[in-house]
C-alpha cells in the first residue's frame, strides 16, 4: 500500500491498476472471471468517469450489473448527510442484486477507465432457467457477493479503529491481488475509507500512523508524504 499527499491510499500487486505517471489515471483493472457468452451476448458494456453513477438509489431494478475494469463504490447518503461507503467493488464483481424493486444505494465509478457491464434483468433471468451454465455463474457471483458483506461484518465488529483499518486493507489486499505477494495498486482515499468504517478521515490517518509505527507501513522514498506498506498487513484478520 502506499499513501501519497493527496491522501490517496495505493496497494498493488497481479490483477490491480497501476496509476500512469503521465496522465494519472489507473491503468486497466481487467477482471479474473470468466463470463459465459450467453451472457455476454446479452450485456451492454459502458465505460465510465470518475464520479460517474452508474444507478442510483431508488432508481427500478431493471438491470445487473458486472464490473469489467476500474473500481467503484457502493454508497447511500444517511439522514444527518453522512456518506456511507457499503462496499468497493472491484473487476469481476456482479453487484445489483436486491430482493427488491428499487435499489436501496447508489454505485459510482471511482476511477478513470472504469467499465461496466449492464444486463437486463428479466432476459438473463428467463436466460438463467434454460441454461445451467448461466444459473450456476449467478449463483456464484450472488454467493461471492453475500461474501464480501460476510467479510465487512468482520471488519466492523473489530474494536479499534487500528484494527478495522488493518483488517480492511488485508481484506482489500486479497481481493484485489488474488493472494499473490507482488505489489498492488488501490485507488482509495482516507476519506473513503472512513466513510467505509464508519470513522473519520483524521481517526483513520492517527489508525495509518500507528501501523507505520508499527511497521506495518514503511516510509516510501523518494516520494515525499508518502509510505509503503507490506501487501498484507502482520495480524490481520483472516476469519
Amino acid at each position: 500500500m502506499v499513501l501519497d499527499a493527496a491522501g490517496t491510499i495505493r496497494c498493488g500487486g497481479g490483477g490491480c491498476p497501476e496509476r500512469d505517471d503521465v496522465t494519472g489515471r489507473v491503468r486497466k483493472m481487467t477482471s479474473p472471471w470468466s463470463c459465459p457468452a450467453v451472457m455476454e451476448a446479452l450485456a451492454a458494456v459502458t465505460p465510465c468517469q470518475r464520479g460517474e453513477v452508474i444507478f442510483a438509489r431508488g432508481d427500478p431494478v431493471e438491470h445487473w450489473y458486472r464490473l469489467v475494469s476500474g473500481v467503484a463504490r457502493k454508497c447511500v447518503v444517511m439522514g444527518e448527510g453522512r456518506r456511507q461507503i457499503v462496499e468497493f467493488l472491484l473487476p469481476g464483481d456482479f453487484f445489483g442484486f436486491t430482493a427488491k424493486e428499487q435499489y436501496a444505494v447508489t454505485v459510482e465509478a471511482m476511477v478513470e477507465g472504469t467499465v461496466v457491464a449492464r444486463y437486463p434483468r428479466a432476459r438473463l433471468e428467463t436466460v438463467a432457467n434454460s441454461d445451467p451454465r448461466v444459473g450456476r455463474y449467478i449463483r456464484q457471483m450472488a454467493l461471492q457477493a453475500l461474501s464480501r458483506t460476510h467479510a465487512r461484518t468482520l471488519i466492523l465488529a473489530r474494536r479499534s479503529a487500528v484494527d478495522k483499518v488493518r483488517s480492511f486493507l488485508a481484506e482489500m489486499a486479497e481481493r484485489s491481488s488474488s493472494g499473490s505477494p507482488d505489489f498492488f495498486i488501490l485507488p482509495t482515499s482516507r476519506q473513503d475509507v472512513a466513510d467505509y468504517l464508519g470513522l473519520s478521515a483524521v481517526t483513520v490517518s492517527r489508525a495509518l500512523n500507528d501501523l507505520r509505527r508499527s511497521g506495518a507501513i514503511s516510509p516510501r522514498f523518494p516520494a515525499p508524504g508518502g509510505a509503503r506498506a507490506r501487501q498484507r498487513p502482520e495480524n490481520a484478520a483472516s476469519d
